[in-house]
Parts: structure tokens; C-alpha cells; sequence
């Protein structure tokens, strides 16, 4: 696959989006695409966009639509590609004008999602209102969960076992810490339990307009502080009863329990009572608006408490970054340092390269894609892409 990169659409910690069009392929020849670019260097062993590419392969096995495609893959000396189907906005793009209806269908897919993840041995480690996008391309509206560069093996599928064994410290927080389960800001290892409850927090803040402990002058700490003090079912939170409900539920799960996820989604469609299991998000919908039935929360106060004071600080990713390569890579802007997947958290066995080149919905990138501007200086190495 050739690609022509138009526009910035996105960036994250460590990769930036663009706006793409397919110029030479087996199938897809001037398609929209959206490709995720992260800088990367020869001395990281383990991509995190090559990871990612091995999620979508494994949760496409089953023809789920609640990820993106993913079309191609490919890595130069400088940086690493991922095409992916091109979504829409994300789930707080709706939030204004978003009725209990359509509430409903959102945290339903949202549950269904996550029981797909998790139902192929993966944890997502990073649920939030901006990794649920809607479809462009038919059907409209659909919900997609995207973002897998956190996320990790936790069971073995040819044997069913749960290959996390303990919540030993991983030494950071990973995720997103407005959204971060408890035991993620205290450096647990994650499971399904962790993804449940980030959920809990994405539900809120789609119900409420916003978290309890989000606030400009509040981090790090301070927000667990904030979580662990919150109570969801308390008059202050004014939270209606199944969505408190579930969040006291997502809290109390154990490491390696099993989510109720069809017991949930029961839970949320019985607000609608004629809601049906097909129905999809109407933005026309005109009922009862979200904002009438779950008012913002109130401040409650702060109340500290003695964990992680002497902790590591928090971090993006599980292994160091890696400062510098003897490329001479000199960019026209930057870009944060490469990060290399730890060996424990790799899909396939290990063998991520293997899963990538025999997947047969995953074509390779042959040639670095065009771009309107340079982006290196002229006196360094022209981009090549590297062996499949």
C-alpha cells in the first residue's frame, strides 16, 4: 500500500493522526484512512503501532465491528505507519443535546465493546470518552473503541487461564488518570475490573458533563484523593441510581472476576423500556435530555489520604524511553522519545512481527508516505521502509 498524508487530524502522547488517501493498493485505492505516525528509532525491538496493529488483528477475528479496520502497516528507519478506517467524533462531540435514549444505546455499545476486548484475552488499559468514536461509513453512528497501544495480554486463549497472576507494581500509573481506576494510580497491574471502571468514570462524565475531581489545579494525587473520598451513591453526587449502582459495582470487582456485562446492559435498557436491542444512536431523538436526568455533580470536599506518597511519578508507557539513535535523525518538529513494548505485554505469543505479516487483511506499506512539507533536513538519510 502507497499512502499521501494531508492533513494533522489528532496527536496523542507519543503519535500524531492524519487525514490520508490510499494512492496504490491490492483493494482500496483512493479511500480515506486515518494513519497514526510515532516516531521510532532501530534500537526499539517491540513498536507500539505494530502492537496496536496486532490487537485490531486479533479482534477482527471474529468479524466484531466495535474496533476500527486496520489496513496497513509499516516501518522506516524514522518513524512507524498504522492505516486505520477513518471514524468520526467522539462520544462527548454529543454530549450537549444528548438524550436518555440515546445515553442508553451509548453505554450498551460501550459494554459490548468491552465484552469483545475482553472476550479475545485483551484488557484496553486506556478506556476513555476519546477512544469511543463514531462510524463515518455505514452504519452512521456506530461506536468504535480505539487506541490499543496500552493494552495487554491477560489470558491465554489456547488455554483459557488468566495469565495475570497478581496485581504486582508496575511501578506508574497507566491510562489516563481523570478516567484511571483506583488500582491504576496505585501502580497495579490491570485487568478487566480496571476497564470496567474506567468505563464507570466515561458514563459519568457523558451523564454529568463532567467528573467530580476534574479540575485545572487538580493532578496527580490529588485526583486519587479525590476518587477514593468520592462516593457514588451519595446524595452530593447526585447520580442516578443504576449509574451509581454500577459504579460501586465496577469498584468492587475483583482482579480476575468476570464483568456482568449483559447484566448491565439489561440494567441501562430498562430506563428505556422500549428500547430495542438493534436500536442505534438517533441524533434526531428528541426525548428526555441526559442534563434533566443527571444533573453536574456538587463539589464535595477534598479529604486526604496516605497512598503512593512516595511513589514514582506516573508515566504514558511501561518501558523507558529511549533518548536518542545514531540515525541522525533531525526533524522539522518535535517529537516525543520512542517507547518500546515491554515483552510480557506482547499479543501472538511474543511474536508480533509474525501475527502482522501473516494476517491477510493487513497489507505492508511499501513506500513512505508523501507529505505536502518536508519534515527532515535535507542533510539527513532519505526515509526507507525496512524489511516486513
Amino acid at each position: 500500500m502507497k499512502l499521501a498524508l494531508d492533513k494533522l487530524v489528532g496527536r496523542g502522547g507519543f503519535s500524531r493522526v492524519y487525514l490520508a488517501r490510499v494512492t496504490s493498493s491490492s483493494s482500496a485505492i483512493g479511500t480515506e484512512v486515518a494513519v497514526k505516525k510515532m516516531h521510532i528509532t532501530k534500537h526499539v525491538q517491540n513498536s507500539v503501532l505494530r502492537h496496536e496493529a496486532c490487537a485490531y488483528i486479533l479482534l477482527a477475528g471474529s468479524g466484531h465491528s466495535s474496533v476500527p479496520e486496520v489496513y496497513a502497516w509499516g516501518r522506516s528507519q524514522y518513524y512507524d505507519y498504522l492505516a486505520l478506517e477513518l471514524l468520526g467524533d467522539d462520544v462527548l462531540s454529543v454530549r450537549e443535546g444528548l438524550t436518555l435514549r440515546n445515553f442508553v444505546i451509548l453505554a450498551c455499545a460501550m459494554l459490548d465493546a468491552l465484552e469483545h476486548v475482553h472476550s479475545r484475552g485483551i484488557v484496553h488499559c486506556d478506556v476513555k470518552p476519546g477512544n469511543f468514536l463514531f462510524s463515518r461509513a455505514p452504519p452512521k453512528y456506530q461506536l468504535k473503541l480505539i487506541d490499543f497501544g496500552l493494552a495487554i495480554p491477560f489470558r491465554d486463549l489456547s488455554t483459557g487461564e488468566h495469565v495475570l497472576t497478581s496485581e504486582r507494581s508496575t511501578g506508574h500509573l497507566r491510562g489516563t488518570e481523570l478516567y484511571a481506576s483506583i488500582p491504576a494510580h496505585m501502580h497495579c497491574t490491570l485487568a478487566r475490573r480496571d476497564d470496567m471502571e474506567s468505563l464507570a468514570y466515561t458514563l459519568v462524565h457523558l451523564a454529568c458533563g463532567r467528573l467530580p475531581w476534574a479540575h485545572p489545579s487538580v493532578y496527580g494525587v490529588n485526583i486519587l484523593h479525590r476518587k477514593v473520598a468520592w462516593r457514588a451513591d451519595s446524595e452530593a453526587a447526585q447520580l442516578p441510581p443504576v449509574l451509581a449502582q454500577f459504579v460501586s459495582y465496577t469498584r468492587a470487582l475483583g482482579f480476575d472476576a468476570e464483568p456482568e456485562y449483559a447484566l448491565w446492559r439489561a440494567a441501562f435498557r430498562a430506563l428505556v423500556p422500549d428500547l430495542r436491542s438493534d436500536d442505534v444512536f438517533d441524533p434526531a431523538d428528541e426525548g428526555l435530555r441526559v442534563i434533566d436526568w443527571a444533573p453536574p455533580p456538587q463539589p464535595q470536599p477534598q479529604i486526604q489520604i496516605q497512598i503512593l506518597q512516595n511513589q514514582p511519578p506516573s508515566s504514558d508507557s511501561d518501558s523507558d524511553s529511549i533518548p536518542s539513535s545514531d540515525d541522525g535523525w533531525v526533524p522539522t518538529s518535535v517529537w516525543p522519545a520512542p517507547v518500546s513494548v515491554p515483552l510480557s505485554h506482547l499479543f501472538g505469543n511474543g511474536d508480533e512481527q509474525a501475527v502482522v505479516r501473516d494476517s491477510e487483511q493487513v497489507e505492508w506499506i511499501e513506500e513512505p508516505p508523501e507529505m505536502g512539507k518536508a519534515w527532515l533536513v535535507q542533510s539527513d538519510c532519505p526515509e526507507r521502509m525496512m524489511e516486513f
